[in-house]
C-alpha cells in the first residue's frame, strides 16, 4: 500500500499480527502496522480483544487516519464507523 492510498475511508484486507488489550496491531502493506483500537474492534462492547480476532487472522480493515509524521495509523472494523 503506497501512501497516497492511505485515504479515509478506504478498505484494505490486512492480517492481525499482534494483539494488546488496548487494541490489535494489523499488518496491511502501509509503512506501519495499523492500529484497531478495542474501542473499534466491533459494534458492540469488547471485553477481551482476543475474544474477537487472533494473531495470524485475515481481517478487513478501513482506514480512519493515517499520520506519517508520527508513523501511525489508525484502523476500524466497526461497520457503523464514519471516518471524519
Amino acid at each position: 500500500v503506497k501512501n497516497e492510498d492511505l485515504i479515509p475511508g478506504a478498505t484494505f484486507p490486512g492480517k492481525v499480527r499482534s494483539i494488546q488489550p488496548f487494541g490489535a496491531f494489523i499488518d496491511f502493506g502501509a509503512f506501519t502496522d495499523g492500529l484497531v483500537h478495542v474501542s473499534r474492534l466491533s459494534d458492540s462492547y469488547v471485553k477481551d480483544v482476543g475474544s474477537i480476532v487472533s494473531v495470524g487472522q485475515e481481517v478487513t480493515v478501513r482506514l480512519v487516519e493515517a499520520n506519517t509524521e508520527t508513523g501511525r495509523i489508525s484502523l476500524t472494523m466497526r461497520e457503523s464507523d464514519d471516518p471524519s
